[in-house]
């Protein structure tokens, strides 16, 4: 589908997830930031304050939950993640 799209993420990708409602919308972990992919290109960057290490798009494509080295797992809306 975007397999001749590069996304510069700023360093190396954690874990990756696509959103089953849209498959357009994609969501990367870096150790330092969310990446919010629209079309295989960045829409957003969202600071993280803690080392993440996986990250799940719920299966309505609405929120987002990043887990991370700390033991914690973080949710916010995509909608939030993006704007």
């Amino acid at each position: 589908m975007y397999a001749d799209q590069v996304a510069a993420l700023g360093s190396t990708p954690k874990a990756l997830a696509v959103s089953p409602r849209n498959p357009a919308i994609a969501i990367a972990i870096t150790s330092k930031a969310m990446v919010v992919l629209d079309a295989g290109k960045v829409s957003a960057t969202v600071p993280l304050s803690f080392p993440a290490s996986s990250v799940s798009i719920s299966p309505d494509g609405v929120t987002v939950a990043v887990g991370g080295d700390d033991n914690k797992a973080s949710q916010q809306p995509i909608s939030t993640a993006s704007a």
